[in-house]
């Protein structure tokens, strides 16, 4: 867990790498902002792996909501409200952690065809 990790680490990390796969990724676009202010680092790196963030209106909002993502401590009172209405998307967290740190790089890989998440799309939709 974060706090076995953060009871464990040196003060001031020389590098720090967030990363998450597939829905990892999704996990890594909300946590990011949380992680980097939580570790102090000297140089840091965000990456998420396979995660578009491509789905149909309002299913994303839905699935953090039913994920139990609003109620996050982290997330700002607006964003919790967002999310309680089923309206939260991914990108807004992430693009709020780019903005509160611009010296980290922050990337994404993305596949042109990802049979795994045609299907989550598919899955989320119906």
């Amino acid at each position: 867990p974060v706090s076995w990790a953060k009871n464990t680490s040196p003060a001031t990390l020389s590098n720090l790498v967030i990363s998450g796969y597939s829905a990892g990724a999704l996990g890594t676009k909300v946590w990011s902002q949380h992680l980097l202010g939580l570790f102090p680092h000297h140089k840091a790196s965000v990456l998420v792996d396979s995660q578009a963030g491509i789905a149909s209106d309002g299913t994303e909002g839905q699935l953090l909501n039913s994920w139990g993502a609003c109620s996050l401590p982290f997330l700002s009172e607006l964003n919790q409200k967002v999310c309680s209405d089923n309206q939260l998307s991914v990108t807004v967290p992430f693009e709020a952690a780019m903005e509160a740190y611009p010296k980290v790089g922050f990337g994404s890989i993305q596949s042109k065809v990802d049979k795994v998440q045609v299907d989550f799309y598919d899955a989320i939709s119906a």
